[in-house]
């Protein structure tokens, strides 16, 4: 029987080829979108997951708040004191590990008498190094090729992956070698592991023995609770002898006892290590974005199983007799029904087997082109045959069971002579609801379209209140303290370059980075201090000139090589409660000991990402702690400029890797993530467009096999193609209307909320809604002009004629 089903329906696809084209097309666009999707959330939701122990490891993040208690920032970060602080207050504690984060190490490797440099060029969030004792590794699960980790409790060791161990020696037999981190550091290689998979918000190629810290810092390391900054972490392992809970409650008594200035203000959470990669307060994925894709993703299945229903209904008129005679025959309802099943089985199959294909193909092309925090990163699973197989009988029931009804219940008399109603076909109002559907989910992701177009926009040209055009940044060695004498030469060479207009050193380089550090500040006489901190930044005194930002009081810092005085920001000056910029000129602020004066008031100007707040900023001239020199080019053809400057700095730092990069850029990549959603979005709207147009197609072609008498008698009668094609466009003018209402309030809200996560953002004006009403208009017209032209196009005579 099921044999006698297959080749039936086989025969039957065949025979209706345009159909059949029409409907594994729509559903292969839908179910490779889907996959890509769902490839997209299965990744970002396994994260971290493989850890044995995962469901009872945290990070131990800093976060602060305010009068109110509600947050009002917050870092990956902890003071330097806070992990050994922890584990006198708490041995119960099962494991904890402090680390210090760092993004492209630089590794020099000696061997036969020659120096080879490891680093890779720009900033690559894969290519991370971190300072470790043995404990972390009790946290994480690592798998080791040699070796192992305990010597990471001593000084002067390392452990490395198997592509740094392959990279560096061209093996991973390399325990007992030595290599020199950064350029500075000795440390003997005592263990390999291996690479981990693209699975881990913790992608560390090189661990040095946390011990180390002393002699790569060059001295102790900060004592103090009230510096803090992002790549100083801590990871706890509990159980139920300590858990969060407890933490929570002792948390307070902690801090009042290790950083009493810090009980209104500060609060160091534990963040639970597998919401860590969803975390949008330190910059990671919102999980939001995620569960959005998962619904597009839902309804472009649904949009395609829609273009089933009507292309299948629309073809039940022709397939009338056929019921008919199977009837007569003795078929029972139920064999129609599964024959019909059968078929739409086989078009699902068939959808698979080439939306897989073309999954495979486009997965690593769309990897490879998309930046930021969104990743397509396949891990095959055996579980995945049972997701395959939950998809393909949704969408056989989903697709299948409507059109199976409608045709098995044709009743055999009225079949045979081909007098089905409207009705019995399913009612045409069932189909245009369902195109309506379409078009509501059509025109929501135009919408979505256009507002994070119109978002990117707004980016792109808010003046962040510095100058970022032409501007090049170069990393300095990153040593304890910079070498003065070597930072002058280097500055003379470049300055002497024809192609170079201005020169500044600073700490972050431009102004707007991702590095974020946090220190508490007493103001003038006040016997306390303040309940939120200050971002520090050291420059130069030609750094104001170098970006253009404006002074608003006061003036300039002094030349100088040492913190003589500060600079703030005029945030800083309101959230002291002063009244005006000048109050706050020649008073002082203590940071850390150094009581200062403050000499200039400089414009707010953007430090992250136009979705944070602009905190408060100090800046004074300490020149040993700056590691970017920021660069000013004068001329349009930047290439010989940047090589003549590569040459100067590989003469005044010859063991240090060259690495520059434009402003511009890096404030783009600040918001790539957003860049990547627009690209995400705007793809997959596209798909639904696509698909909503082979529904349309279907419906169109339902109509005209219904009004083809009508058609030839309004023809007879004198009407022209003009009011004829009217007719149509009457019906689906309607349909998008309706589809608009349904769609804009829903696509306003949606987009809302987005928004809202941003401090500076667009409003959603009514041009938005316009777009996205033109758009569906231009695309139905596109789409009925086709078949209705056709129709009205027809020989009268040939219209009369049809059964």
């Amino acid at each position: 029987m099921f044999k006698n089903y297959l080749k039936i329906a086989f025969r039957n696809l065949l025979k209706n080829r345009s159909y059949t084209l029409i409907n594994i097309a729509g559903l292969s666009l839908g179910l490779t979108s889907a996959f890509l999707i769902f490839a997209l959330v299965r990744y970002h939701f396994g994260i971290d997951k493989h850890h044995k122990n995962a469901a009872n490891i945290y990070r131990v993040t800093t976060n602060w708040v305010d009068a109110n208690g509600n947050q009002d920032g917050s870092t990956t970060g902890v003071p330097y004191p806070f992990g050994q602080a922890m584990k006198n207050e708490y041995p119960e504690i099962e494991q904890l590990a402090m680390i210090e984060e760092q993004y492209n190490p630089m590794v020099l490797i000696t061997e036969n008498g020659q120096t080879k440099k490891f680093k890779k060029t720009g900033f690559d969030l894969d290519e991370r190094g971190a300072f470790a004792d043995a404990n972390y590794f009790k946290i994480f699960d690592y798998q080791w090729i040699e070796g192992g980790p305990v010597s990471l409790n001593e000084p002067n060791h390392a452990v490395i992956s198997r592509k740094y161990a392959e990279k560096f020696f061209g093996t991973t037999d390399c325990i007992g070698k030595v290599l020199k981190y950064d350029g500075r550091l000795n440390a003997k290689v005592d263990g390999v592991f291996e690479d981990y998979e693209d699975n881990t918000d913790f992608p560390f190629q090189i661990f040095i023995s946390y011990s180390s810290l002393k002699e790569f810092f060059g001295g102790e390391l900060n004592k103090d609770f009230g510096s803090i900054n992002s790549s100083t972490q801590c990871f706890v392992s509990l159980n139920q002898k300590f858990t969060k809970a407890m933490w929570d409650k002792q948390m307070l008594g902690f801090i009042k006892k290790y950083k009493p200035d810090g009980v209104k203000d500060t609060r160091f959470t534990m963040s639970y290590l597998l919401d860590n990669h969803f975390n949008t307060d330190i910059g990671n994925v919102d999980k939001k974005l995620i569960y959005t894709l998962l619904l597009i993703a839902l309804f472009l299945i649904i949009t395609a199983c829609i273009n089933f229903v009507n292309l299948a209904t629309a073809q039940a008129m022709k397939r009338s007799k056929e019921v008919g005679v199977r009837k007569v025959m003795g078929s029972t309802k139920a064999q129609l029904f599964w024959q019909f099943i059968f078929e739409t089985a086989l078009i699902t199959i068939f959808s698979i087997i080439i939306s897989v294909l073309l999954f495979l193909i486009a997965q690593p092309l769309i990897q490879n082109n998309l930046d930021g925090i969104f990743k397509f990163t396949f891990l095959y699973s055996p579980v995945l045959l049972f997701y395959l197989i939950g998809i393909v009988l949704f969408v056989i029931l989903f697709s299948g069971a409507y059109p199976a009804m409608i045709l098995s219940g044709f009743q055999p008399v009225v079949a045979l002579k081909g007098k089905i109603s409207t009705q019995q076909l399913g009612g045409i109002n069932v189909r245009k609801g369902l195109v309506v559907t379409q078009f509501a989910i059509s025109q929501m992701l135009i919408i979505g379209m256009a507002v994070v177009a119109s978002q990117l926009t707004y980016f792109q040209n808010k003046d962040l209140g510095f100058k970022k055009e032409a501007v090049v940044t170069v990393q300095l060695p990153f040593t304890p303290e910079q070498d003065l004498v070597k930072m002058s030469t280097f500055k003379n060479k470049v300055q002497s370059l024809a192609g170079v207009d201005k020169f500044s050193y600073s700490m972050s380089g431009a102004p707007m980075t991702n590095w974020t550090s946090n220190t508490s500040i007493v103001f003038d006489n006040r016997p306390d201090s303040e309940e939120w901190g200050t971002n520090i930044k050291d420059i130069d005194a030609e750094y104001l000139d170098m970006y253009k930002i404006e002074l608003v009081a006061g003036r300039n810092i002094l030349p100088s090589d040492s913190a003589r005085e500060y600079l703030v920001n005029e945030t800083m000056v309101k959230k002291l409660g002063l009244k005006k910029p000048e109050d706050i000129i020649n008073k002082t602020i203590d940071i850390r000991g150094k009581k200062l004066p403050v000499v200039g008031v400089i414009k707010d100007f953007h430090m992250r990402g136009l979705s944070s707040e602009i905190d408060p900023l100090t800046m004074t001239s300490k020149m040993s702690n700056v590691y970017f020199a920021n660069i000013k080019l004068n001329t349009g053809n930047f290439k010989p400029t940047l090589e003549a400057i590569n040459a100067a700095f590989d003469q005044v730092y010859p063991e240090s890797f060259f690495n520059s990069s434009f402003v511009d850029v890096q404030v783009a990549n600040t918001y790539k993530n957003e860049l990547t959603m627009g690209k995400l979005v705007n793809f997959f709207a596209i798909v639904a467009i696509l698909i909503g147009c082979l529904g349309l197609f279907g419906l169109v072609s339902f109509m005209a096999n219904q009004k083809t008498k009508e058609i030839g008698i309004r023809k007879v009668l004198g009407a022209s193609i003009g009011s004829i094609l009217g007719l149509f466009g009457k019906e689906f003018s309607k349909l998008i209307v309706v589809a608009f209402i349904i769609a804009a309030p829903v696509a306003w809200w949606a987009m809302d909320k987005w928004l809202q996560d941003y401090q500076y953002s667009i409003s959603i004006g009514w041009e938005i809604f316009a777009v996205s009403l033109a758009s569906s208009v231009l695309i139905a017209v596109l789409t009925v002009g086709y078949k209705s032209t056709a129709a009205a196009l027809m020989n009268p005579t040939k219209s009369l004629k049809t059964e």
